[in-house]
C-alpha cells in the first residue's frame, strides 16, 4: 500500500467516515478547479477525460479511474489537458473522519476529529476497478436528490466505496508480488549495497541469465547490471551531498569493496572525483514545485531549473525579480514523460520537491538523481528547511538563516506591538464560491506566532484553513481583516457579491475601514524564503491604512 492507502485496521476499530459533500466537476479544455485547504478529507476520482492534478505543488497525470486522496490543509488543483477534446469529469467526495475519544474510565460517546488518522495523501497505486467508479457515480447521482433520510442510507454506500478502494489496492499488491521481473528490479533498487550477480537475479526471476538480461532490458530500457550501477551511484551522490564521509566509507556503504574502482567509476559517470564532488558548492538542483524553490532560495541555492505553473513563475519574476529556468511553465500542460525527459537532459545532482508524488513517478525520478520529497502537512517550514539543507549539505546555511529570521521577527514584533496593540487580526480569502479563513499554520505561522499579532476570536482553533459561510464571518469579531481575492473570474464575481452584502457591511473591520487587500503571494507560500518576505510586507501593511477599494 502507498502513502495514499487507508489504514484498514483503524477503520475496523470504530473509525467513522462521514460523507459531507459529493460534487460532480466537469472541465473543458483549459479550465481548472481547486480545493483550497479545506478542513475535511477529499477523494477525487476521474471518471472521464484526461488532465493534470496538483497536490501542494506536486503534479501528476490524471486519467480515467485514477483516485487521489487529499488531507485537510492541503491544496488540490485539477486542470483539463490543454489539447483535450473530451470533457474531464471528476467526482469529488468530501468527508469527515472521526474516532470515538477514549477516557481513562470507559468510552466516551463524544467524537473527536482525527485529521491525520487515515494518513492518506496522493495517488492510490492502482486505478480503481470500473465497478468502484460506478459506485462513486451512483453516490453522486443519489446525493444530488436525496433528502435527509435517504442520505443516511448513502453513508453505508460511501463505506462500501471505501471498502472497494482498499480491496482494489490490495489485489493490485498481490498481482505485483507475482511479477518476478519487477521483484528483481525492486530488490536492486532497495538493496543496491548487497553483493548480487545477474545469475542470482535470474534465479529469483525463474529464468536463465541470458533470458533475464533480455527481458529486463526490453522492459526497463537498461541492463540489470547497468541498473544496479546507477542505483549505487545515485546513493553515493546522496551520501556525498549530505554527510561528511570518506570516499572509502561511501564506497563500502553503496556496495563497492574497492574504493579505487569506485572512484574511477564515479568520475567516469559523474564527471568529478568523489572527493571533488563532495566539496563542490556548484551543484545542479532541480526543484519540483514552489515549496522546494522557496526553501532552496533561503539556503542561497538558485535551482538549476524548476517546474512551476504560470501563476508561480510570474510571481517569482515580479515579486523577487528572479528568473528561474523552467522545465515547463504549466505542470498541467505536459505529461510526466516530458518532465522526465527534461530532467534527464539536465542531469541534476539532486531533485527536491514538496508534498506528494505518484509512486511510479517517484521511482522514475530516483533513476535520474537522488530525490527528496518533504511532506508539506506533516512538518513545519523550519523542519522542512532543515531537512532540505541536510540533503544538500547546507545545514550551516539553514541555521544561519533561522537565526537571522528569529532576530528579524523579534524586531518586527516589537514595532507591530506599538502600532497594532491588542487589535485582533483575521486573514481570509475569496476563492471561487468559497470563503476561507486561515488559522495557525501557513499565513498564521508568521502573523500569530512569529510576529505576535492577536488572532481574531476562534481563529486559533483552526489548524490551517476553514471554509465559512458569509453569515458567520461576524462571529470572528476581527478588528482587522487581511483579504485575498484570487484573480479568476469566479472569485472576482464572488467578491463583488460579498462586498455588497449586509453580512459583509456589518463586520467590525469593515465599519472601521480596517480591511486591507493583500496578494496571495508571498502570504500563502509556506516556505522560509516567503516568510522572510512576509515580515517586510507586514511592517509596510500595518504602517498605513489600506482600505478595500
Amino acid at each position: 500500500m502507498t502513502k495514499g492507502a487507508i489504514a484498514v485496521d483503524e477503520l475496523a476499530q470504530g473509525v467513522w467516515l462521514l460523507p459531507w459533500r459529493i460534487e460532480r466537476v466537469r472541465l473543458t479544455k483549459g479550465m481548472k478547479w481547486e480545493a483550497c485547504r479545506t478542513d475535511r478529507h477529499l477523494l477525487a476520482i476521474a471518471v472521464a477525460g484526461e488532465g493534470r492534478a496538483k497536490l501542494n505543488g506536486s503534479s501528476a497525470r490524471l486519467c480515467k479511474r485514477r483516485i487521489c486522496g487529499v488531507r485537510p490543509g492541503q491544496h488540490f488543483e485539477v486542470a483539463a489537458a490543454a489539447g483535450a477534446e473530451e470533457l474531464l469529469e471528476l467526482l469529488v467526495l468530501e468527508f469527515a473522519v472521526h474516532r470515538p475519544a477514549r477516557k481513562a474510565e470507559g468510552d466516551s460517546l463524544n467524537a473527536k476529529a482525527e485529521t491525520e488518522l487515515l494518513g492518506m495523501s496522493g495517488w492510490f497505486a492502482v486505478p480503481a476497478e470500473e465497478s468502484t467508479v460506478a459506485l462513486g457515480e451512483r453516490l453522486a447521482e443519489q446525493w444530488e436528490t436525496a433528502d435527509e433520510l435517504a442520505r443516511l442510507r448513502l453513508h453505508a454506500l460511501f463505506l462500501e466505496f471505501v471498502y472497494r478502494m482498499v480491496r482494489d489496492e490490495r489485489e493490485h499488491g498481490r498481482r505485483q508480488a507475482g511479477d518476478p521481473l519487477e521483484a528483481a528490479r525492486q530488490r536492486m533498487h532497495d538493496r543496491y549495497n548487497e553483493n548480487v550477480t545477474v545469475g542470482q537475479l535470474a534465479r529469483w526471476a525463474g529464468s536463465s541469465a541470458t533470458h533475464f538480461r533480455e527481458r529486463f532490458r526490453s522492459r526497463y530500457g537498461i541492463g540489470p547490471l547497468e541498473y544496479l550501477t546507477a542505483a549505487r551511484l545515485r546513493a553515493a551522490r546522496r551520501l556525498l551531498l549530505s554527510a561528511d564521509r570518506s570516499v572509502r566509507e561511501v564506497a563500502h556503504q553503496v556496495g563497492y569493496r574497492d574504493e579505487f574502482y569506485f572512484s574511477r567509476l564515479f568520475k567516469k559517470r559523474v564527471g568529478l572525483a568523489p572527493s571533488a564532488y563532495a566539496q563542490s558548492r556548484d551543484r545542479r538542483i532541480a526543484a519540483l514545485g514552489y515549496p522546494a524553490v522557496g526553501q532552496l532560495l533561503a539556503l542561497g541555492v538558485r535551482p538549476a531549473a524548476a517546474a512551476l505553473n504560470d501563476r508561480w513563475s510570474a510571481y517569482y519574476r515580479s515579486y523577487y525579480r528572479i528568473e528561474l529556468p523552467l522545465f515547463r511553465t504549466d505542470p498541467f500542460a505536459a505529461e510526466a514523460d516530458e518532465l522526465l525527459g527534461e530532467l534527464g537532459r539536465l542531469s541534476p545532482d539532486a531533485i527536491i520537491g514538496g508534498g506528494f508524488q505518484d509512486r511510479l513517478l517517484r521511482e522514475r525520478l530516483d533513476r535520474i538523481a537522488p530525490v527528496l520529497f518533504t511532506p508539506w502537512s506533516d512538518s513545519d517550514w523550519r523542519e522542512q528547511l532543515r531537512t532540505t539543507a541536510a540533503f544538500i549539505g547546507r545545514s550551516e546555511e539553514a541555521e544561519r538563516f533561522l537565526s537571522g529570521y528569529g532576530r528579524k521577527a523579534a524586531a518586527a514584533r516589537e514595532r507591530l506591538s506599538a502600532s497594532v496593540g491588542r487589535e485582533t487580526v483575521m486573514a481570509m480569502c475569496v476563492s471561487q464560491d468559497r470563503l476561507l479563513v486561515y488559522g495557525r499554520r501557513n499565513i498564521g505561522a508568521v502573523l500569530y506566532e512569529d510576529l505576535g499579532l492577536h488572532p481574531a476570536r476562534n481563529v486559533a482553533e483552526i489548524d490551517d484553513v476553514a471554509e465559512v459561510a458569509a453569515e458567520r464571518l461576524a462571529e470572528f469579531e476581527a478588528d482587522r481583516i487581511l483579504l485575498m481575492v484570487w484573480e479568476d473570474e469566479a472569485s472576482r464575481a464572488a467578491w463583488s457579491r460579498l462586498r455588497s452584502s449586509a453580512h459583509w457591511q456589518r463586520l467590525r473591520a469593515v465599519r472601521s475601514q480596517r480591511v486591507q487587500r493583500i496578494s496571495p503571494f508571498p502570504w500563502l507560500e509556506y516556505t522560509a524564503f516567503a516568510h522572510n518576505a512576509v515580515i517586510d510586507e507586514a511592517l509596510k501593511l500595518f504602517a498605513a491604512k489600506r482600505p478595500v477599494e
